[in-house]
């Protein structure tokens, strides 16, 4: 969440969770690093990877405390045309990232509005956007 305040991003006791050892199994071979997009790119990319981004979304980056610009949308966007791998793009939807990644296949959703103090009745239109029809890994 923006502002670090919701259940998504706030510390939990995880000594609960049910199936933790499972959890741990799943993820042991998933790499999760902190490193510009920029970067993450290039040392990883070839063609069995699949990327999960989720920039800041256009428009509201005023709520982010790292700085991303819309040039920075607009790299990012070039750096995608030119990878080997696959990826999956969320977004929020706005009409300049609708255009900038028109050559690609868009998947629009709703989901609950979890980052409003009304997120009960509140709905939230996302792009998916993906450079593949069907995933085979």
């Amino acid at each position: 969440g923006s502002k670090v305040s919701t259940f998504g991003v706030g510390f939990k006791d995880v000594s609960a969770i049910k199936n933790l050892q499972a959890v741990h199994e799943r993820l042991s071979k998933v790499l999760i690093e902190n490193k510009s997009f920029d970067e993450i790119l290039q040392i990883h990319d070839s063609e069995r990877t699949l990327f999960f981004i989720d920039p800041p979304y256009h428009g509201t980056e005023k709520y982010y405390t790292a700085l991303f610009t819309e040039d920075d949308h607009i790299r990012l966007k070039n750096i995608l045309d030119n990878i080997k791998g696959r990826f999956i793009l969320s977004y929020n939807d706005d009409e300049f990232i609708r255009n900038l990644y028109s050559d690609y296949h868009i998947e629009t959703i709703e989901r609950n509005n979890t980052l409003s103090a009304k997120s009960n009745s509140t709905k939230y239109k996302e792009l998916i956007i993906m450079n593949y029809w069907k995933l085979r890994i």
